[in-house]
């Protein structure tokens, strides 16, 4: 009898242990506490701000450069999260889609806001946050869906959704463009080397274009592409601009024989819009290219996805292309949640570790496609 306690105490003693010994590796420093990450970007000081949601509150976390927090807010009066089960019940909730410094080292957040009951109303908000994460400024501008922003040249910002709105730094409206009313989906903008706007859209018709827009929102230049001869589920999800005012554009087509599934699509288009190369590839999954994460003059990375919507797992696709159209570098792995490029010739990558917690790693390329070091 005594023997049978002593074997069940070890065996409680060892398993706690473990699970102590587990909690530990949670709770070591530098990962991050959350629940989950909406947008992250690398400061100025080479450090990490991350916007999360934390125990229904919204969250932001800043670090240094080697991940260790400096400071954390989840007390914005704006930053409460209400879940309600069942039709009709209220909700509430906040997406930070971007983050960008100004040149006061402040943060200018850009989230979408979802709320309501019966019906759903959409509003987008702006938040200017201090350094240390104390709120400025806030306007909210209503009846938008916000799915991304971005800085234009003369410091204010322009917001993407099914329509485009143009604010100038101090929130003010400037200019507003329905393209949804223009029946055309939206895939991604840029700033252009003058000054002026590309975008990706396509119609319902599935034709592609890219344009060009003045600063003032007015369209300049248009050019259709596409991936197939013959277009069918094309979009642009993203592009650059080239150092001789070309662009690329990485995206999705569809395969016009069995299986019919996804495939992924890169195209070349000098500064007149003429084609230079078109490349499309992909291996029978639902495969796509997404964003592209990182760019240089004479190469770049893109991050895509792979899986049929029911899939349960999905996996991310990385590739690396010289602008030429040739792939250097490829590989598929375990889906990646966020994937920054640091100006340091570095990656960060965050992996989910428990359902509370967060680490983040600083990474090369090589390794996030051959993890084991084969």
């Amino acid at each position: 009898m005594q023997r049978i306690f002593l074997t069940l105490f070890v065996t409680l003693f060892l398993y706690s242990c473990e699970k102590w010994n587990l909690k530990d590796d949670i709770l070591s420093e530098n990962n991050i506490q959350l629940n989950s990450i909406q947008k992250v970007i690398i400061t100025g000081d080479n450090g990490l701000l991350i916007a999360g949601v934390n125990n229904s509150k919204e969250t932001f976390i800043k670090t240094d450069a080697n991940f260790g927090t400096i400071w954390r807010k989840d007390d914005y009066d704006w930053g409460n999260y209400i879940y309600s089960g069942g039709w009709g019940q209220p909700f509430y909730g906040v997406d930070v889609v971007n983050i960008f410094q100004n040149e006061n080292d402040n943060f200018i957040c850009v989230a979408s806001v979802t709320q309501g009951g019966c019906v759903i109303y959409s509003s987008v908000m702006i938040i200017e946050l201090s350094q240390e994460g104390e709120e400025l400024k806030k306007m909210e501008i209503q009846d938008f869906t916000i799915l991304d922003a971005i800085k234009s040249a003369d410091g204010g910002y322009l917001l993407l959704g099914y329509r485009l709105l143009k604010v100038d730094k101090n929130f003010n409206i400037n200019w507003e463009k329905d393209y949804w009313a223009m029946d055309l989906g939206i895939g991604n903008i840029i700033n252009t080397n003058d000054g002026r706007y590309a975008l990706t859209c396509w119609n319902y018709n599935d034709e592609s274009f890219i344009k060009i827009l003045n600063t003032d929102g007015d369209e300049s230049f248009s050019e259709r592409y596409s991936f197939n001869d013959t277009p069918f589920n094309e979009t642009g999800n993203d592009l650059i601009q080239l150092k001789d005012k070309g662009f690329i554009i990485i995206g999705r087509t569809r395969n016009h024989d069995e299986p019919w599934d996804m495939d992924c699509g890169a195209t070349r288009i000098n500064s007149s819009g003429a084609e230079t190369w078109t490349k499309k590839f992909g291996s029978g999954d639902d495969e796509w290219l997404e964003k592209i994460i990182y760019s240089s003059d004479d190469e770049f990375i893109v991050q895509g996805k792979v899986g049929f919507p029911n899939d349960e797992i999905q996996k991310t696709i990385l590739l690396k292309m010289n602008i030429t159209g040739q792939i250097a570098d490829s590989c598929t792995v375990d889906r990646i949640e966020m994937l920054l490029y640091n100006p340091h010739n570095y990656f960060i990558k965050a992996d989910k570790i428990d359902d509370d917690y967060y680490r983040f790693n600083k990474i090369p390329f090589k390794e996030l496609c051959n993890p084991a070091g084969d």
